[in-house]
């Protein structure tokens, strides 16, 4: 229908580092059957980080 709708939101765990790279994970199943189209938001998780999206505070490395 070209709606986009926001369902749900997962938190993914740490699951290796290597130097400064972080890998992480999820275990979600994916149980609704159809087509789906999925978007993946990231945020920066730290206590030191008085908002999610105070992007000024972090550096991103692509």
């Amino acid at each position: 229908t070209g709606k986009i709708e926001f369902l749900e939101k997962y938190e993914f765990d740490l699951v290796k580092t290597e130097g400064s790279l972080l890998y992480f994970e999820t275990h979600k199943a994916l149980n609704d059957p159809g087509t789906h189209q999925y978007g993946l938001r990231v945020y920066a998780k730290n206590p030191d980080l008085p908002h999610r999206m105070d992007f000024a505070y972090m550096r991103w490395i692509g």
